[in-house]
């Protein structure tokens, strides 16, 4: 990963970088510690891609202040991805159903 690299998980405005790019895969590897990471699409061309995400785990440590659960989770995310001319990756936008891993997790209910 180089030095520009620019990370956007949470949404415009609030550019993360690399640190907390490492931070968001810390804690989830820390809740999630059998997470599993399935690409089920892939769209792109040239410098710009678009991957669909499955993810699934096992809730067994803190997750957004929830405690363990115990319960096993899925979630989906789109993740737009941008690479430099040397094929580093330089920015990642992401969208996750953070609701949905929110009601499985039992911390919300409809």
């Amino acid at each position: 990963m180089c030095a520009e690299y620019r990370e956007h998980e949470h949404g415009p405005g609030l550019d993360l970088g690399r640190t907390g790019l490492k931070h968001i895969i810390e804690r989830l590897r820390v809740a999630f510690p059998d997470l599993t990471a399935t690409i089920v699409d892939v769209i792109g061309s040239g410098q710009k891609m678009c991957f669909r995400v499955r993810y699934e785990g096992t809730n067994q440590g803190e997750m957004l202040g929830i405690p363990p659960t115990g319960r096993r989770v899925t979630w989906e995310s789109v993740d737009i991805v941008t690479f430099d001319d040397d094929g580093s990756l330089v920015e990642h936008w992401g969208v996750l159903d953070r609701l949905g891993v929110l009601e499985q997790l039992g911390a919300v209910h409809f």
